[in-house]
């Protein structure tokens, strides 16, 4: 249909009132499409509302879970911390009572070689006391053995004959055995 046709046909009661009909027909439904697409944007709108609440809602109940795990979180790990110290704690005493015990052993053990030493060092000036007296004595022997000697030697010495005379009476001695040999000598 075009716009003159339309025209004409207005004049037509029947066509007129057929398209007065239709007219309202389409006016109603534009008018209800409006209306529908009102309804629609407001309906969306309050969706879109309802939508950004729940969202808020839910951003707001995760925040709250992620607030509950994470002080769960620090509250395990502050346990943990709190068992590892009280472990540490523990171990640290038993070394400190293990080192103790080793520092008292190794305590004793010192005194008891110290003692040991102390015994040893006593014996050994003991026995150097006894050899020195023991050399004094054998010392003091010798010097009196000695002082006698002398004496007995300068006895000797001045009962021996000078050594010139002790040459002469040996060539004398030398003469006779020579004189002895010759006359052995003949008679043979």
């Amino acid at each position: 249909m075009n716009d003159e046709n339309l025209s004409n046909d207005l004049f037509d009661p029947k066509m007129y009132k057929m398209y007065v009909s239709w007219k309202s027909y389409i006016d109603k439904i534009f008018d209800e499409n409006q209306r529908a697409t009102e309804i629609a944007e407001r309906e969306r709108e309050k969706a879109a509302i309802v939508l950004r609440n729940e969202e808020h809602r839910a951003s707001d109940k995760a925040e709250r879970e992620r607030e509950k795990a994470a002080q769960a979180l620090a509250e395990t790990l502050s346990q943990s911390i709190e068992a590892g110290d009280k472990g540490l704690q523990a171990n640290l005493e038993n070394q400190v009572l293990l080192f103790n015990a080793a520092l008292d052993a190794a305590r004793r053990e010192t005194n008891i070689i110290h003692n040991a030493s102390k015994e040893a060092i006593e014996k050994a000036e003991a026995s150097t006391d006894q050899r020195f007296k023991a050399a004094n004595e054998t010392r003091a022997q010798m010097t009196d053995q000695i002082l006698a000697h002398r004496d007995n030697l300068e006895k000797i010495v001045r009962e021996l004959m000078p050594r010139e005379v002790a040459e002469a009476r040996l060539d004398e001695m030398r003469q006779q055995i020579n004189v002895i040999s010759e006359k052995l000598g003949k008679l043979t």
